[in-house]
């Protein structure tokens, strides 16, 4: 690695977000180790494997990761349709609260409240099919347990476009720094530019005491 840059390692299930994380990221100021496992118990070894003997400066993990073994890796006919119908009455409803905006722009609240409602309801629908693909931020705190107790002084963060308020709540609580966004693709070069200045942070050394306070500040909500 080249004096200077930083060595990331990022852990992901999709193979593709992998590739792109090092696209956005590999260059002159980070150096990035990408490795693809389908499960967390898998990442430990492919984690070490990946290092070769080598210490990173950050470990960037994704939240989400298929936490049954029994999880369909295909979707059914079933399934599809029934996600194609879901998503035209969201699509009905986005439309319906454009419509409304025209007629009523001035009646804020109302507007506020049938957002906030169509916003729920296609949470409903990604949480849905998280569930029937076994998807869920369990798998990315167990990840993040058994890697923090081989490499306990290397901080970790998490990486996610599906996580809510309370997925971030539950990750800090376990360990993480923090729960950072992953770019929408139409934005992922403009949000990389500020993920990385992000990541030059964490990468900071730290020594031990660091992570020790800052897991105290967690106590008595976790233990270590």
């Amino acid at each position: 690695m080249n004096r200077g840059k930083r060595h990331l390692l990022f852990v992901d299930d999709d193979e593709h977000e992998v590739t792109t994380f090092a696209r956005l990221f590999h260059g002159e100021r980070f150096e990035v180790t990408g490795v693809h496992v389908e499960r967390p118990s898998e990442g430990p070894s492919a984690v070490e494997l990946a290092l070769a003997g080598r210490t990173p400066d950050l470990f960037v993990l994704d939240l989400f990761f298929c936490g049954r073994d029994d999880a369909p890796r295909t979707v059914g006919g079933n399934k599809i349709q029934e996600a194609r119908r879901a998503i035209q009455s969201t699509i009905e409803a986005a439309e319906a609260l454009r419509e409304l905006a025209v007629r009523e722009p001035n009646d804020g609240k109302r507007l506020l409240r049938e957002a906030h409602g169509l916003v729920q309801e296609t949470r409903r629908l990604l949480d849905d099919w998280c569930e029937h693909l076994g998807q869920t931020h369990k798998g990315g705190i167990a990840l993040l347990e058994t890697l923090h107790r081989t490499y306990p002084n290397i901080p970790k963060v998490f990486y996610s476009r599906k996580a809510t308020l309370q997925h971030a709540k539950d990750a800090l609580h376990a360990g993480a720094l923090d729960v950072l966004s992953k770019p929408e693709p139409r934005l992922e070069l403009q949000t990389a530019e500020d993920l990385g200045e992000r990541f030059l942070e964490y990468c900071e050394w730290r020594p031990p005491s660091f992570l020790a306070g800052w897991h105290e500040k967690l106590s008595p909500f976790v233990t270590w």
